[in-house]
């Protein structure tokens, strides 16, 4: 998804996918012990070598045909963290987040945790 064209009264207001990334990355670095995944070179080749990716996770945005967002996060978290309740904070601070701010409604936030740090 490019980009998600509103209709106004006065015309169009277009909203990229940069401002949707940048409501997830202050809300992700609002809390504690979360951080977007990013892999480093040894590790990314590690997991190209054994086939299981063959691209650095990263957000991703799509529109439903009800223009509804279905957003899915990487993330790391910190060892120590309790997953579930600061994920469901995450979700619950990012779909409010982009309701209220832009206007679109969010249809499901999906989090994959695919490292623990110390």
């Amino acid at each position: 998804m490019d980009e998600i064209v509103q209709s106004k009264n006065f015309g169009e207001v277009s909203i990229t996918n940069d401002v949707i990334f940048s409501i997830i990355e202050k809300n992700i670095a609002k809390l504690n012990g979360l951080r977007e995944f990013s892999l480093g070179k040894r590790a990314k080749s590690k997991l190209i070598g054994l086939g299981h990716r063959e691209k650095e996770p990263r957000i991703t945005v799509e529109k439903n045909d009800n223009n509804q967002l279905i957003i899915n996060i990487p993330l790391s978290i910190e060892y120590g963290i309790t997953i579930e309740d600061t994920i469901r904070t995450l979700k619950n601070n990012i779909k409010k987040d982009i309701e209220e701010k832009l206007g679109v409604e969010v249809k499901e936030i999906n989090v994959e945790i695919l490292g623990i740090e110390r």
